[in-house]
């Protein structure tokens, strides 16, 4: 497995990038030497045909590592980034019970990171969150560079924290 360790100004926010063939049947070891052991739900956020694909793989590795383990899908595509999709997300962790010392989970893409950091930086003031790219781009770039938000009518991007 190959780590690379990002370090930011504020020493707080260092976070460690984990590569490695097969590292989604271990997501649940690895989420958990992450996180510790005090964290027991984790949500996932992810969209449909991402689920599909990678949805099973995943909450069977996590639940091995005694998360309890619930989902939220959101629409497919950019036009699902925005506040309206923030705020039913901020919803259904409310209703799910997630704690402060839980996390979020972002299984997919990049609107899908996006959306998923964002709101686990807003609830309750900010809770965990794990990146789980499935696309190359999201692998290079969003995933990676610690910043994530939603769009508003006037533009891209524009609602957002790192």
């Amino acid at each position: 497995m190959q780590r690379l360790r990002v370090r930011t100004k504020a020493r707080q926010h260092d976070y460690e990038i984990k590569i490695s063939r097969g590292i989604l049947d271990n997501i649940g070891e690895e989420a958990r030497a992450c996180l510790g052991g005090h964290t027991r739900r984790i949500a996932i956020i992810s969209n449909q045909k991402v689920f599909d694909l990678y949805g099973r793989r995943t909450i069977r590795s996590l639940s091995a590592s005694d998360f309890l383990v619930c989902r939220w899908l959101i629409g497919d595509g950019e036009r699902f980034k925005f506040l309206g999709t923030a705020e039913q997300t901020l919803a259904f962790l409310g209703k799910s019970g997630l704690e402060r010392t839980d996390a979020v989970v972002a299984l997919g893409g990049g609107v899908v990171g996006d959306l998923a950091g964002f709101v686990a930086s807003v609830y309750l003031r900010g809770i965990a969150f794990v990146q789980v790219p499935t696309t190359l781009l999201a692998q290079i770039d969003s995933s990676v560079g610690g910043k994530t938000g939603v769009n508003l009518s006037l533009g891209k991007n524009l609602v957002g924290s790192f």
